[in-house]
């Protein structure tokens, strides 16, 4: 090779190539991206040998198909934005023994009784305090306050004692003292006698045993910790533990009770009759008698056959915000009175601040969150229910309290029916003969309490389409 031709070679690699344009560049590899694609359409649009007719009809159909599933697409995003979770029945089924009985609450319609009305003196603290818990109004001029220790005293010393109103009570065919049993509870109703619900110290933030009623230790049954979301964990249940599990259906195993109502001894009624109210309920929720109890009859025997309903919800649904899933977890809870949630509990307290807050007291069966605050008297009756009023009117809205359901719940449908005592022939329960035809029409009243089925199926919360079903799905 010459000396030219080695000039000449040189040069040539001397020479750079030319620089390709970038609008140049993104063609070729589009060109080559739709060749080699395996969306259907797409890669005939690159495709040289087709005419532009044809290519061009293909660039259309792909704009259909990709602008169609784009629509699919954002509907199924709107349906599952909007409609997040679903209600459905579990297909599994709960045992009765794996939930606890119903907690019930007992109360004689009679406030207070006459042997111990009749001996308070007109004008002192004890008369103002009777005539506030008779709801009589000619007490509005008195200037007379009290504390909750001062009128939870003064209540038990003149209502009926739950020893006095409970004569016999049954659990599961065996017969138990029903003092140890049944538990004083202040109600809106009055005072009253409650089976089966959770020891305050597993229900409340604050527990203080001077807010008690029972001030005895009672040795032969034992509390145990229950909410509807935990249930009772690992906890080892037996026939001393409550709150108790169920035993089977049926009225034999139920609750069986005798009720005294000692009309004789009627001084006031919280309504414009003589009897009892039951209520039976979830076991950590302040019984609300009042406006929700059932009526008892005397001179019946009444039988409750009991259902219970129980919401529950997947742990996935979490993170579903709160106003679309339309429930609280009780870790999502700002209570600071109960430990678990409930929407009644959520409202007996946010219903307590706001009185407080506006009335300067707190109704008797609301929470305390001062052992200091003062009682609401007949003087503030006006007060207290126009608050009360305002809050649970849905066309008032000067106070409002916003409690959504709890994700995990329970409640309790009843089926009622009674028959009159056979007051001309044998009667059956012992307890009961030693009791003339004209006693037992009007003072004893016996009730069964007991579950329909041995089984039943919660209503579950779950997603709707989960986040990734909902990628699967397109």
């Amino acid at each position: 090779m010459d000396v030219n031709s080695i000039k000449r070679k040189r040069l040539r690699l001397r020479v750079k190539k030319p620089v390709e344009s970038k609008s140049n560049s993104f063609k070729r590899n589009f060109e080559e991206y739709m060749a080699d694609s395996n969306i259907n359409g797409l890669k005939y649009v690159g495709d040289k040998n087709l005419s532009l007719s044809e290519r061009i009809f293909f660039i259309l159909a792909f704009l259909l198909v990709s602008s169609l599933s784009t629509y699919f697409i954002s509907i199924m995003w709107m349906k599952w934005t909007a409609t997040p979770v679903i209600i459905s029945n579990d297909p599994l089924t709960t045992s009765i023994t794996q939930i606890p009985f119903p907690a019930t609450t007992i109360c004689n319609m009679n406030q207070a009784m006459k042997r111990i009305a009749k001996d308070i003196e007109p004008g002192t603290l004890e008369d103002y305090q009777l005539k506030t818990l008779c709801m009589r109004d000619d007490v509005m001029n008195h200037n007379f306050t009290s504390n909750w220790t001062q009128y939870k005293e003064f209540v038990l010393r003149v209502a009926q004692p739950c020893e006095e109103m409970l004569i016999m009570c049954k659990y599961g065919r065996r017969s138990v003292n029903c003092s140890k049993i049944f538990e004083t509870t202040m109600t809106d109703d009055g005072l009253c006698c409650s089976f089966n619900l959770v020891h305050p110290k597993f229900n409340q933030q604050n527990y203080r045993e001077e807010d008690d009623f029972d001030f005895y230790e009672n040795i032969e049954y034992q509390p145990v910790d229950w909410n509807p979301e935990i249930g009772y964990g690992n906890q080892i249940l037996n026939r001393t533990t409550y709150p108790r599990v169920a035993l089977a259906p049926g009225s034999a195993l139920g609750l069986t009770i005798v009720l005294h109502a000692n009309f004789d001894d009627y001084y006031c009624s919280s309504t414009n009759s003589a009897g009892f109210k039951i209520l039976l309920h979830n076991p950590i929720e302040t019984p609300l008698v009042a406006n929700y109890g059932i009526l008892i009859k005397t001179g019946y025997h009444t039988r409750l056959a009991v259902t219970p309903y129980i919401p529950s919800a997947s742990p996935l649904i979490r993170t579903v915000a709160k106003y679309k899933r339309q429930c609280m977890f009780t870790s999502d809870a700002n209570l600071t009175y109960y430990r678990s949630y409930t929407r009644k509990n959520c409202e007996l307290e946010c219903k307590a601040r706001i009185i407080e807050a506006q009335c300067g007291c707190v109704v008797h069966f609301m929470p305390r969150f001062d052992i200091k605050t003062r009682v609401c008297s007949q003087q503030d009756r006006h007060c207290y229910k126009k608050v009360r009023f305002s809050i649970e009117s849905p066309y008032n809205k000067t106070f409002s309290c916003k409690c959504l359901p709890g994700c995990f719940s329970m409640s309790f449908n009843s089926q009622m029916s009674m028959s009159r005592f056979n007051i001309t022939g044998y009667v059956k329960e012992e307890i009961l003969q030693k009791y003339d035809s004209r006693f037992l029409r009007e003072n004893i009243a016996m009730v069964d309490i007991f579950y329909d089925d041995s089984v039943t199926r919660r209503n579950m919360k779950s997603q709707f389409v989960g986040f990734t079903d909902f990628l699967c799905k397109q």
